[in-house]
């Protein structure tokens, strides 16, 4: 691996933990402070680097987040379980 294959692998990596730990923040925003340039040709290297489409990565990201939040606000085990 070359330094600039390390370096763009770390790079897609931040990004990936970026978007993990803060999924709403905007896609751009994200991919430049991770100091990567150009959204459509990140975004393909994302998809091909970590087998997922972005948009579905995203919609994941957002749902984990929706139920850690959801978790700290109904922390009883009952909150777990679907009315049937």
């Amino acid at each position: 691996m070359t330094p600039a294959q390390a370096l763009l692998e770390q790079r897609l990596n931040g990004l990936f933990a970026a978007l993990t730990d803060q999924p709403r923040q905007g896609l751009r925003r994200a991919i430049q402070a991770c100091g990567l340039d150009g959204t459509a040709g990140v975004v393909a290297l994302f998809e091909q680097t970590f087998g997922i489409d972005m948009p579905l990565f995203l919609l994941t990201c957002r749902r984990a987040a929706d139920d850690r939040l959801f978790r700290l606000d109904h922390p009883e085990p009952e909150a777990l379980v679907l009315p049937t």
